[in-house]
């Protein structure tokens, strides 16, 4: 009787911890689809960027992530960026060669500044920060969050 207990009270505990914390990964199909609602793309140069999705060592799931969380509840405008340039631009404003690695998790600010970087490439202009890649009836919204979600 006690260990039938025990595992009813074990299967409610890890019930209840599973649905607080989230530990999957979304698919690859999943971070395309979330990643076109913020107008990010996964690659223009046919890199398999799905494959890379899947492996979290590439890091890859870590900079969507962190791009999704980034642009959460704005609405990016002109041309869409695009995430393998994302990485090189991560890269280079971590003082990096686009051959190498750098090991996950990354910096959200260096993430912030790849971004803003690959937009102003893809879209011209003297933008300086990820508020002005957002359209304006979004921005006050979009500065709010990003100054909290840091």
């Amino acid at each position: 009787m006690k260990e039938k207990v025990f595992i009813v009270v074990l299967c409610v505990t890890l019930f209840f911890f599973s649905s607080s914390f989230s530990f999957a990964i979304m698919t690859p199909d999943e971070y395309k689809l979330k990643l076109m609602n913020v107008n990010v793309i996964l690659s223009e140069s046919g890199n398999d960027v799905k494959e890379w999705l899947k492996n979290e060592d590439s890091g890859y799931p870590d900079l969507a992530d962190k791009i999704l969380s980034l642009l959460k509840d704005s609405n990016p405008k002109g041309k869409t960026t695009v995430l393998d340039a994302i990485m090189g631009k991560y890269k280079t404003v971590a003082g990096k060669s686009s051959n190498d690695f750098i090991q996950p998790p990354y910096d959200k600010n260096i993430v912030k500044e790849a971004y803003v970087e690959n937009w102003k490439e893809r879209n011209g202009g003297e933008w300086n920060s990820l508020s002005d890649t957002v359209k304006d009836d979004y921005r006050n919204t979009f500065n709010y969050i990003t100054s909290h979600n840091k």
